[in-house]
């Protein structure tokens, strides 16, 4: 596990991270609370133990502070608060502050060993669940939780590293046809074809997650031609593939798609895109599906 020890005592950090290093934890020190909240946010870690009584931002104060700030979209740190206090009052001080165990020190390594075992089983606990929460289970792409989670950093990220983006919506065409045709199970089996030409269409230059029904989102870190070059070819590949939907005009099953661009200094939210990128694949729909919106496809190049 990952492993941040906060104490102001120089030697007692050095002598604990030794310890855990031993134990073949990765291990990070820091050396007040302030110096601890600016190494997590800047790197996480899986376990916190902190000393309670420091100058400043002592350990209940850290306590506090980390599980106030920790956003939905970041996995849960196990705290584990380190203190010559002992008796209930101060145990319960520690867990209302937001500690899951808590230590009286001299401390004992085999005495946090134990904890670092339930600590071990309490974190990969939760990063299933925070992963299985952000999967959609039918198709393995991200769901809609970790595209609206990537949607509300996206702006931040375009501005920092000044490269900008390009939001697409694609729906699978007549996909309703296809199942009163063939079944849902078929149909499950179709959504999840599709969603492997998506997966495989963006590897290395974007990210794809399965909006809902027979829609998806891909998030593609270009703008266009390079971009658009991408979704025609995501669109080939399906009409390629040639997966029979006899409720189609052309038999087979296709994609429409619409998309939206954000560049440095557009200001757009996370919101805008999605709306600007619906607003175009009703236009695919309405040019007779299976393609790229023209006049978005157009508007896209033209502003490259």
């Amino acid at each position: 596990m990952q492993i941040l020890i906060v104490d102001d005592d120089t030697s007692a950090r050095k002598v604990l991270a030794s310890q855990l290093t031993q134990l073949g934890h990765g291990v990070r020190t820091a050396a007040s609370g302030d110096e601890a909240t600016c190494s997590y946010q800047r790197l996480g870690a899986d376990v916190i133990v902190t000393d309670w009584k420091m100058p400043g931002t002592d350990g209940l104060t850290l306590c506090r502070r980390l599980r106030e700030t920790r956003s939905d979209a970041s996995p849960y740190p196990y705290i584990i608060l380190l203190t010559a206090h002992d008796g209930p009052d101060h145990f319960l001080r520690g867990m209302e502050a937001g500690a899951d165990d808590y230590l009286v020190k001299p401390l004992d390594i085999r005495h946090l060993q134990a904890r670092l075992i339930a600590a071990e089983r309490v974190t990969t606990l939760h990063r299933r669940l925070f992963e299985a929460s952000r999967t959609d289970a039918l198709t393995g792409l991200s769901n809609r939780l970790r595209l609206n989670e990537r949607l509300a950093i996206l702006r931040e990220q375009v501005e920092t590293m000044g490269q900008g983006v390009t939001l697409a919506l694609c729906d699978i065409d007549y996909f309703k046809r296809y199942n009163d045709r063939y079944g849902h199970l078929e149909g499950d089996l179709a959504l999840w074809r599709v969603a492997e030409i998506l997966r495989n269409g963006v590897e290395g230059v974007g990210q794809a997650f399965r909006f809902g029904g027979e829609e998806f989102c891909l998030v593609i870190e270009s703008l266009p031609p390079p971009a658009t070059d991408t979704l025609e070819t995501i669109r080939l590949t399906l009409e390629s593939a040639a997966l029979p939907n006899e409720g189609s005009e052309l038999g087979i099953l296709t994609l429409s798609i619409g998309a939206s661009t954000l560049r440095p200094g557009d200001g757009k939210t996370g919101d805008q895109l999605l709306s600007e990128a619906d607003t175009a694949l009703y236009q695919a729909k309405s040019f007779g599906r299976n393609r790229l919106a023209p006049k978005a496809f157009e508007r896209l190049a033209q502003r490259h």
